[in-house]
């Protein structure tokens, strides 16, 4: 008996693995990388068919890998391994994303901290309060969860807060949270907390330079929203009828 015998699709993996190593996935349509993929799940059988299945049933390319495991063991010739290898590559691409977002510490640009936000938030079902601390020139010293449930400034420990930040020896801090379920529209508990939080780190020389809201795979900084909406507040159009010379600096908050 002869051992080692190549599988009727050992020369099409072959051409697939060197077209992939000469151009990347470019040219590559949706189901050829999920048959590309199924290669290293399922060592002796044409996964191109299950590539066209997948995006069948599922409807797209990102729906594939988003679906939930028990659904994913329903299709036939999807086993265990395969469904878990699926399930994987969001999680990898995360963790990747992060971690070069991470080696680039300054967050002088609002727009570095909010995809770091983003990728972070990104799995979580569940609303969460954290924090990214910084130095004196905008980079990152730590991030650190603070609360697990939705924003409430009688929820928030302000003690802990400023003693991570203390301890850290952080400058000014970028508080964040999400609405996993939710749009991108701050509640009232929102704009409430953000002023209360930045009017108490002010007091003890801790500045709040922005408070992040993430939602639907974007980020909204809510101390400028707040700065940009308060114009539109009755107290301050009453300020503005008596005093002619009022900047936008100067709005209350």
């Amino acid at each position: 008996m002869k051992t080692n015998q190549s599988t009727p699709h050992a020369g099409h993996r072959a051409r697939m693995k060197q077209r992939f190593l000469q151009e990347g996935f470019q040219n590559f349509q949706d189901h050829e990388i999920l048959e590309f993929l199924l290669f290293y799940s399922i060592a002796r059988q044409n996964t191109n068919e299950l590539g066209h299945m997948l995006l069948d049933r599922f409807g797209s390319f990102h729906r594939a890998f988003d679906a939930p495991l028990s659904e994913l063991l329903k299709l036939d010739g999807i086993g265990e391994h395969s469904a878990i290898l699926l399930k994987i590559i969001p999680e990898i691409c995360r963790r990747y994303r992060i971690s070069k977002l991470e080696n680039t510490t300054n967050m002088q640009s609002l727009d570095t901290a909010g995809e770091f936000l983003i990728e972070h938030y990104m799995p979580l079902q569940y609303e969460q309060v954290s924090m990214i601390l910084l130095d004196n020139r905008q980079n990152m010293i730590s991030f650190e969860t603070i609360h697990n449930g939705s924003v409430n400034s009688s929820d928030i420990n302000i003690r802990r807060i400023v003693e991570i930040a203390f301890t850290k020896g952080a400058a000014s801090l970028i508080l964040a949270h999400n609405h996993p379920n939710g749009k991108l529209i701050p509640s009232d508990a929102d704009i409430t907390t953000t002023k209360f939080l930045k009017n108490a780190f002010a007091a003890i020389d801790l500045k709040l330079r922005e408070h992040i809201l993430v939602a639907e795979g974007k980020f909204l900084p809510l101390v400028r929203y707040i700065a940009e909406n308060a114009k539109f507040e009755p107290r301050y159009i009453a300020l503005r009828a008596n005093n002619d010379d009022l900047s936008d600096e100067e709005i209350p908050q």
